[in-house]
């Protein structure tokens, strides 16, 4: 694609991010690239890890981060049945800092025009010529480069107590089915 004469830097940038972004956002727990090509799903490390790969292949300057987040972050967009009362739940959020132009730039395609749908916040305007917004806030300060997404997002669940674990599974679990059926159901109680 790089090269490809009749795309810009930039062009062929936002072309892989809204291919990536744009695919639903599911299987959480399931981090593999193939994930996201035979299922057409895939949670924020499975994305990003493509996203990396795609761009990588076509000679873009890639360096990809995990940031530690409080799931509430999400409150004011998800319907109140599905809203985290618990600030101590927390999960590990991959983006990535995309070289493009000369100029490092945030990459966070967690969520895309499905989602944002649904009330979630997207990035599907994102223009290439600046920072993505992060999808679940957190100071970009904090995050971590990592060489492996899968590797350090494993990493770095296992350091929490088994309780915070299946906390931040039910959570999940229950984000995906309303993002699947599109509607929200009665979550089951968190902790």
């Amino acid at each position: 694609m790089r090269n490809d004469p009749r795309l810009s830097e930039l062009e062929q940038a936002r072309s892989l991010f809204h291919l990536v972004a744009n695919t639903r956002y599911g299987g959480v727990g399931a981090r593999s690239d193939e994930r996201l090509y035979l299922d057409g799903v895939g949670s924020c490390s499975v994305k990003h890890s493509v996203l990396a790969s795609l761009l990588e292949a076509c000679g873009f300057e890639v360096k990809k981060y995990i940031l530690k987040v409080h799931l509430n972050c999400l409150n004011s967009y998800l319907p109140t049945a599905l809203a985290v009362d618990d600030e101590s739940l927390i999960d590990f959020h991959n983006f990535l800092k995309v070289r493009i132009n000369g100029v490092w730039l945030i990459v966070d395609a967690t969520f895309g025009q499905f989602e944002r749908k649904l009330g979630l916040p997207s990035n599907v305007g994102w223009c290439g010529a600046q920072n993505c917004d992060l999808l679940f806030s957190g100071d970009v300060g904090d995050s971590v480069e990592v060489a492996d997404i899968y590797e350090s997002k494993q990493k770095h669940v296992a350091t929490l107590d088994s309780l915070l674990q299946k906390n931040r599974r039910d959570f999940f679990n229950v984000l995906c089915s309303y993002l699947e059926q599109g509607v929200c159901r009665a979550p089951k109680e968190l902790g």
